[in-house]
């Protein structure tokens, strides 16, 4: 496992729940890949970078999220360009509720920064097999 792709991974996390937490669109957005593909969602075949974007600009000013929390992420392959990890997403409500989800998540560089390019929710048997539940 490359250290340097762990740190990219763990701080590209951090800022993404950040942003999130904070409200802030633009700079969420920031770290999407404009080509991203997002599978795993019941009665999705695919969302793409403007369904994600719709979804944040509705629930950004509502403040519904506390906090989002990310486990040690399993970097399972890096290059300079992708970084493809696994890890468990749980995020807290303002109203108290509490969900957690195994992804599978693709960092790509583009123009200088890291992206998101494609996450998969994962199944439990996968999750499991992953070692992350």
């Amino acid at each position: 496992m490359s250290h340097s792709a762990s740190e990219t991974v763990t701080h590209w996390l951090q800022r993404l729940a950040s942003t999130a937490v904070a409200g802030d669109l633009e700079a969420h957005m920031a770290l999407i890949s404009p080509d991203l593909q997002l599978f795993g969602i019941p009665g999705f075949e695919v969302l793409e970078y403007d369904d994600w974007r719709r979804q944040c600009a509705h629930e950004f000013p509502q403040r519904l999220v506390r906090a989002i929390h990310y486990s040690e992420p399993r970097i399972r392959t890096a290059t300079d360009r992708d970084i493809l990890f696994s890890v468990i997403e749980a995020i807290e409500t303002h109203d108290g509720e509490r969900t957690g989800q195994a992804v599978e998540m693709l960092l790509r560089r583009e123009g200088g920064h890291w992206r998101l390019a494609q996450q998969r929710i994962l199944d439990e048997d996968e999750a499991t097999h992953l070692g992350l539940v």
